[in-house]
């Protein structure tokens, strides 16, 4: 399995499957690649639908209220835009040590209107391009450390590579694309993922 993501890094698990399947006769349940794969450090996702919550009634309101309060805020203010990840689950804690610092919470479902993943976008497709064309050297153990260190400082070389693509011009146009979904968000329209 590992030689097939070696040869295609863009390979899907279903592929994986289909592969093995003609390769050596053998069919492999998709549950059981992605655990033969995982510790190998290969970024592995799957097509998701849209959630069927994503647009419904209240995550649509919640979307309206967001626009309405992030739209009028005047530029002399600081203002961290998040989305609800539990990571960023103890910023009010920070935000209440540093007077004037708004922090404002993007709706559920709602990463068409967070510039943020756009940029999280672009680095990702960057970092993969990079990885596409020395996969080999990922691969290849350096003496004196393992194959997980080898392979983590090889990741973050390529994201601080791929960190290198962002620049103010691009940041610029992410945060204009994203008011292009306010006027549906305030009139309560579904919002579509992917655009």
């Amino acid at each position: 399995m590992v030689t097939y993501v070696e040869e295609n890094p863009l390979i899907s698990l279903v592929e994986i499957g289909r592969n093995l399947r003609q390769d050596t006769g053998v069919t492999i349940s998709v549950p059981t690649i992605h655990r033969h794969l995982h510790g190998q450090l290969f970024t592995m996702k799957k097509v998701v639908a849209e959630p069927v919550a994503m647009n419904n009634a209240a995550n649509k309101q919640k979307r309206a209220e967001y626009v309405r309060k992030a739209c009028p805020l005047p530029l002399d203010q600081v203002t961290i835009v998040c989305d609800n990840a539990p990571v960023h689950c103890d910023l009010e804690a920070v935000a209440a040590e540093f007077p004037g610092l708004e922090l404002v919470r993007t709706a559920p479902y709602s990463a068409p209107l967070n510039p943020i993943e756009a940029v999280w976008s672009a680095v990702k497709a960057n970092m993969k391009r990079g990885m596409a064309s020395s996969f080999s050297a990922m691969m290849d153990t350096t003496d004196g450390i393992t194959q997980q260190e080898h392979r983590l400082r090889y990741l973050e070389a390529k994201m601080d590579a791929a960190m290198e693509c962002i620049n103010p011009v691009m940041c610029m146009n992410f945060y204009n694309h994203v008011q292009r979904h306010y006027a549906g968000c305030v009139a309560l329209a579904d919002l579509a993922m992917g655009v």
